[in-house]
């Protein structure tokens, strides 16, 4: 056999070998939410939707993988559907929110299947690393034709900046982790982010505190002014079945632990 073609039947295989790995993973991710507290009610009023490897560990690096090399695009959708056939067994009254990245959002198939699904009241986050977008007012648009609120993910990371804030108009802002920390303990960390909360403020949006994991960082969050928080502190992420339990379990100790 030539050397070239037998290089194109070693790439060949190589990459039907590779799709075949990348099925047999995706075939075991699963969707684990976790709770969002609503602080100025202290009760749980919503969950996120996270993808899960079946055993629970993070799915991160799969997906993380997928955007390296290009093929995210190809499994968003079906990641997407999983989320919404493993949120059929919530509490009917929960908004769940989904993980999607802007090209996603304007997208025929996810508007198709969202809109199919109008039994659960819907939060669309838009992820900190999907790409810039261009049309502000195509985007607007179609979040207001698909009816939820738009979360801005990670706020202060990647494209989740000021400017994403001020011009996609979002329902409410996560403040990252990260950022968070920072700002309880270097001044630069501050300035950041109270340029975060003046923009989303001028815009009229909530905030949520992600990874809260302390009582401190509870604290920081109170003091800051944010209406949502979640993280370990509260709940890890569970799996659908066991949301409700969780909920109820939560919101008995908070009960007793609340301010």
């Amino acid at each position: 056999m030539h050397a070239y073609a037998r290089t194109v039947v070693f790439r060949g295989v190589a990459l039907s070998m590779a799709v075949a790995k990348v099925e047999a993973d995706m075939s075991q991710i699963t969707t684990y939410f976790q709770p969002i507290m609503d602080l100025e009610n202290w009760r749980v009023s919503g969950v996120e939707s996270l993808a899960r490897m079946e055993e629970g560990e993070s799915a991160y690096p799969l997906i993380q993988r997928a955007k390296r090399e290009g093929w995210y695009k190809s499994i968003e959708i079906p990641l997407i559907e999983t989320a919404i056939r493993e949120a059929a067994l919530l509490p009917k009254d929960l908004l769940c929110t989904l993980n999607v990245s802007a090209h996603a959002i304007m997208s025929d198939e996810f508007f198709a299947l969202l809109t199919s699904h109008k039994e659960r009241n819907w939060g669309i986050e838009l992820l900190e690393d999907s790409e810039r977008i261009h049309n502000f007012e195509a985007f607007q648009q179609r979040i207001k034709d698909l009816g939820y609120p738009l979360f801005i993910d990670d706020a202060g990371c990647g494209n989740s900046d000021e400017l994403r804030i001020r011009y996609v108009k979002p329902s409410v802002v996560k403040l990252d982790r990260l950022v968070l920390l920072r700002a309880m303990h270097e001044t630069s960390g501050r300035a950041r982010l109270e340029s975060l909360i003046a923009e989303t403020r001028a815009n009229g949006s909530m905030m949520l505190a992600e990874g809260v994991e302390t009582a401190d960082q509870l604290q920081f969050a109170l003091e800051l002014g944010c209406e949502y928080a979640q993280g370990w502190y509260f709940s890890e992420a569970v799996s659908a079945s066991k949301v409700a339990a969780t909920i109820a379990e939560l919101e008995q100790r908070l009960w007793i632990d609340a301010p």
